[in-house]
């Protein structure tokens, strides 16, 4: 795949999300790099090969600032369509990638990053800034990681940061523990509670567990909804038949 504005020069590829880590000692020689443009515009310091902004012009118009810095970029912006006011948009290939996946399970910026390194024939895709470790990145993760499995399928070489929750599981379910929560979900927990040691105001503190439990709660009923109901869903039932083809 080639998309107009955008030239592939290695094999190898860095992605950037739009975390807040920056702990990340990143090798950038000899890759390719695409960066989250919400994290170029908060930190700068790179020189990405593309930026992403995958959102409507009419949500980017609502942040003036933002997108009028966007449209003075002289760089590769992946987006949704030309007219969107950048200097060099790279339309994503929307109707392509629906038609050969046949799902819309796709939640956020890098799910659709990841998809364009598989389409690019990326062999190998390194992944900073993903933090993934709150509960609201609960079921983007799942998105992610839905897609970090086709790439493996595909023989892509995966390399994610240590500070992300993508792709990681400390005990082997049934052979060593059953966990009722994910990773992600233990460490936020983890975080809380050692806020209610240390803080004064512990009644705020403990809300954000009640929240936390209550959205945990809410979590698993719409993932039984979501597989015990899948007719429920935006679009229809998944058909993956033929999707896994290299071709």
């Amino acid at each position: 795949m080639e998309l107009k504005g955008y030239v592939k020069k290695s094999n190898r590829l860095i992605i950037i999300d739009n975390g807040s880590t920056n702990k990340d000692i990143i090798d950038y020689v000899g890759k390719d790099l695409w960066v989250i443009a919400k994290k170029y515009y908060r930190d700068g310091g790179y020189k990405p090969g593309l930026l992403v902004e995958i959102h409507s012009i009419e949500d980017l118009r609502e942040k003036e600032s933002y997108y009028r810095w966007l449209c003075n970029l002289d760089i590769p912006m992946l987006c949704q369509s030309e007219s969107m006011g950048f200097m060099v948009p790279v339309v994503y290939p929307i109707e392509q990638v629906l038609d050969k996946y046949k799902t819309k399970f796709i939640l956020n910026s890098l799910c659709y990053m990841v998809i364009l390194a598989i389409e690019y024939g990326y062999k190998e895709i390194e992944i900073y800034e993903a933090n993934m470790i709150t509960y609201t990145h609960d079921l983007l993760k799942t998105g992610v990681e839905f897609w970090l499995g086709v790439a493996a399928q595909k023989g892509i070489v995966l390399k994610i940061s240590p500070y992300s929750d993508l792709l990681k599981c400390e005990k082997l379910y049934g052979y060593e523990a059953d966990l009722s929560l994910s990773v992600a979900n233990e460490k936020y927990r983890t975080q809380l509670l050692q806020e209610i040691k240390e803080s004064e105001d512990i009644f705020e503190i403990k809300n954000k567990v009640k929240l936390l439990e209550e959205n945990r709660v809410q979590y698993m009923k719409n993932l039984h909804n979501r597989y015990m109901h899948p007719e429920s869903l935006t679009g229809s039932v998944w058909d993956t038949t033929n999707c896994w083809d290299d071709d």
